[in-house]
């Protein structure tokens, strides 16, 4: 007798699956079960219940759970043999046939012996089959085509529904009968040619006949049939809709060939050519109509396809990149093209009737061409002439609503023509009378009313969309047809602001003075013819004339001069109250009406403008003027001779002020010299003694060495119109500053003609810079062209430069600076100066003494 050891052994190893319950709860399992569940680890299965390793419900529907405990409860009783889908590890159903058997125990626990067969795959054949048959079957039955098998008779033994849906007959219907009780007399012998093919195992395909209907009609069917052994099985397939449809399309074909052939447009088939990359490269004309030798002219007939290459003779097929996108993409295109071989406009409408052809229906548009461009090129003159003119014009149709606006228009109103086509015009049009504020009548209304040309009242003004107010004028014509029937109004209206601005700008600019700003001579004259009879009494005049206003242009520029005016004007209006009358009565001349005051207070005027001038004054330049005044004190005195009264008063006062503000100028122009360039007043001291000495060597007079002397003072003045960041630069001057830097002889000369005490040393000014070899500037003058004095204070100048530290150079020594200069005797300077300095200063002593 076999021991437990060897049960459970058996069990462990056996091949048959197999489990244990306890209570409806996996206790034991053996390693095959594991293995057909695809469970990793017996933890898996062991402490769970069926149910939760199965679906929640079971494929006939029920419950899982309610199954499992139903089937253990039956095998405690008597055993239970089932089918059952388990979920495996892998998530997939596995299908089982479990053979359960009651274990009885001593403790009464429900023990249940479970033997798992895997019939999986069983159940899938199964299913297979079952869906196999049922698809079949929903075929036989939904299929539209007539099924049918027949007997080595040829007699029906089984028909589906088709058949009775399609020519009405049931099974019962057709039960002895054959297909040639059906078919159609004239179709009887073709049938029979069909069925002896048949019955020699050869297959029908695809052969037409016509089969009687149950009402007597007939209806075409599509015969399919093969014979296996003694029965023959057949598909047939209702065709009658296509065979109709066939018919007519040939009917349809007919008429389309007769269109094509008889159609005012040209027409022409073509398919696409493609090279070896597969793009398209040409295409065949392969059939065209009469028209399309009518329109492009052509005579050359075509028999046989062409290549359009060589059809129209190119070496690009026409419209090859325009075809082959209708081609690939399957849209038609449409579009109005030149062709220059021909000389003609053509519509052209592309489409693709199949895959790889295309058709094309053109006309010749040449004309309609020619009156479009005429039609725009009139409308664009129009709409040129509308944009370009300076007045808004609006257009309207019959109804009064907006159908053009241009530019000046839609500023005037605030709207943009698409914004405002179609609207009436009052809505955007919005007019009111600028005193009554009273809302105008609409102009486009009242042509349409009255059919004639209207113009707006006066004081009209416009209202913008975002309410800017504008004076406008207006008229408003009605636009009629050639009948004389009014088509619609167009009005033009213009900004008569600006006219009024403009207006008022010119009234400004004849009364006053551009650059000032105070009033000119004819305002100040209109006003005096005004008071001349019944003016206030007193009444005083003051003239002024500004002093130096030539010097300041000549030598600074006229930008400077005019800032010398504004500073002038403005210091005389402040001394002005505004009750008096200032004006600008000439160039450099300023006149001032003082209604109400007598000497004393035009002279306190006289005062205050003197002291204001002082301190307005800069180290450079000077404003000053010279002013006389005059009073008149009854009406019997003509302000004429009061003007000149006070211009005689004014003429004396300059003269005994000219003397002083040409020394002034003087004294100022070397301060300014000294304050902004590198000329200090010990250079000009020591330029004194240097140029002095060396005249005196020369035997120069007294009054020449005195002259000499002011000159080496003055000879650098033109630098005080160089910009200071060229003289103060540190570094070496590029070509551009060097340019600008050379000017200032140039400058120098001027300042000393317009200096009746300086002209004396223009030239000399002008030429310090010149050279011995007539390589200086400016005007390259060379040996004694040179004046003596320039030649003198070019060899003083360039050795205290050498021997002076600057702020672009390091001083040198005297022996340095002694050797450079016999270097230049003969090229830079006069040889005979050059002995001259060298006797004098070639002595380490004298040299030492100079530089103290």
């Amino acid at each position: 007798m076999m021991n437990e050891g060897f049960y459970q052994l058996m069990f462990e190893k056996s091949n048959m699956p197999m489990s244990i319950l306890e209570d409806g709860v996996f206790i034991k399992c053996n390693q095959a079960l594991l293995d057909s569940l695809n469970l990793k680890s017996f933890d898996e299965i062991l402490g769970k219940r069926p149910f939760e390793l199965s679906p929640e419900f079971q494929p006939d529907g029920k419950s899982s759970v309610v199954k499992s405990i139903q089937y253990l409860d039956e095998a405690y009783y008597h055993g239970k043999e089932f089918e059952w889908l388990h979920i495996d590890g892998n998530k997939q159903e596995r299908w089982f046939k479990i053979m359960l058997s009651h274990v009885p125990v001593k403790d009464k626990k429900q023990i249940v012996f479970a033997v798992w067969r895997d019939i999986t795959e069983k159940r899938k054949a199964q299913d297979e089959l079952t869906k196999q048959t049922e698809m079949t079957n929903m075929f036989f039955a939904l299929t539209a085509d007539l099924i049918d098998i027949t007997n080595s008779e040829g007699r029906f033994i089984m028909i589906n529904k088709a058949w009775e849906e399609t020519l009405g007959y049931n099974r019962e219907d057709l039960e002895g009968l054959t297909y040639q009780d059906l078919v159609h007399p004239d179709d009887m012998a073709g049938f029979e040619k069909a069925q002896k093919r048949l019955e020699n195992y050869e297959p029908v395909k695809d052969y037409v006949v016509r089969l009687r209907h149950k009402d007597g009609s007939y209806r075409y069917v599509e015969w399919r049939s093969i014979r296996k052994g003694g029965l023959y099985y057949g598909a047939d397939w209702d065709v009658t809709d296509k065979v109709i449809a066939e018919e007519k399309l040939r009917i349809s074909e007919a008429k389309l060939q007769s269109l094509f052939l008889n159609m005012e447009e040209g027409v022409a088939l073509h398919k696409m050519v493609y090279d070896d990359k597969g793009d398209a490269s040409d295409y065949w004309i392969i059939d065209v109509n009469p028209a399309f030798y009518r329109h492009t002219g052509i005579k050359d007939k075509i028999k046989e396809r062409v290549l359009a290459s060589q059809f129209y003779h190119l070496k690009k097929a026409p419209f090859l990149k325009e075809y082959a996108e209708v081609v690939e993409t399957g849209k038609p295109a449409i579009f109005t093209t030149f062709y220059p071989p021909l000389d003609k406009y053509f519509k052209i409408s592309a489409f693709c009737p199949q895959k790889g052809y295309f058709a094309t229906v053109f006309s010749d548009v040449t004309q309609q061409k020619k009156y479009e461009h005429i039609i725009y090129s009139e409308k664009e003159r129009l709409k040129t002439t509308l944009q370009s003119i300076g007045d808004g014009v609006i257009t309207t149709d019959a109804h009064g609503n907006i159908s053009l606006m241009n530019s000046v228009a839609e500023s005037l109103t605030g709207w943009k023509q698409k914004d405002a086509m179609g609207k009436p015009l009052a809505e955007v049009f919005h007019i009111i009378n600028e005193k009554t504020r009273l809302r105008c009548i609409d102009p486009v209304e009242k042509v349409l009313k009255e059919g004639k040309t209207v113009e707006l009242a006066n004081h009209t003004a416009i209202i913008s969309k975002n309410g800017v107010e504008k004076v406008i004028a207006d008229t408003a014509a009605p636009i009629r047809d050639e009948k004389g029937n009014i088509l619609g109004v167009v009005l033009v209206f213009r900004d008569v602001d600006e006219e009024k601005k403009r207006e008022k700008e010119i009234i400004y600019m004849s009364f006053h003075d551009m650059l000032t700003g105070l009033h000119n001579r004819t305002y100040f004259e209109q006003k005096l013819k005004k008071l001349n009879k019944d003016g206030e009494l007193p009444s005083s005049i003051i003239i002024g004339d500004v002093n130096g206003l030539k010097f300041t242009n000549d030598i600074f520029g006229h930008s400077e001069g005019d800032r010398v005016l504004k500073r002038i004007s403005k210091i005389l209006k402040n001394a002005c109250s505004s009750k008096d009358i200032l004006a600008r009565w000439g160039g450099d001349e300023f006149i001032i009406l003082l209604p109400g005051q007598d000497e004393k207070q035009a002279e306190q005027i006289c005062l205050k403008i003197k002291e204001e001038c002082q301190k307005r004054s800069d180290n450079t330049i000077k404003t000053s003027i010279s002013l006389g005044r005059a009073t008149r004190h009854n009406h019997r005195e003509d302000f004429k001779h009061i003007i000149k009264a006070a211009e005689e008063m004014m003429y004396r006062h300059k003269l005994l002020e000219s003397r002083s503000f040409r020394s002034s100028v003087i004294s100022s122009l070397k301060k300014s010299l000294f304050e902004r360039s590198n000329e200090t007043e010990e250079h000009a001291e020591r330029m004194a003694r240097l140029c002095v000495e060396i005249g005196r060597s020369l035997g120069l007079s007294e009054n020449e060495l005195d002259d000499l002397s002011l000159l080496s003072m003055l000879h650098d003045i033109g630098k005080i119109a160089i910009s200071d960041r060229i003289l103060l630069k540190p570094g070496p001057l590029s070509e551009k500053e060097w340019v600008e830097m050379r000017k200032h002889s140039e400058i120098g000369y001027r300042i000393a003609q317009s200096t009746p005490e300086l002209a004396q040393y223009a030239d000399y000014i002008l030429s310090h810079h010149e050279r011995w070899d007539g390589a200086g500037y400016p005007q390259g003058l060379k040996e004694k062209e040179i004046g003596l004095f320039s030649r003198i204070i070019a060899i003083a100048d360039a050795y205290d430069v050498m021997t002076n530290e600057r702020v672009y150079s390091k001083a040198v020594s005297h022996e340095e600076a002694i050797e450079e200069i016999k270097r230049c005797s003969g090229t830079q300077f006069d040889p005979e100066i050059v002995e001259k300095f060298l006797q004098l200063y070639d002595k380490p002593k004298t040299a030492e003494r100079t530089d103290k």
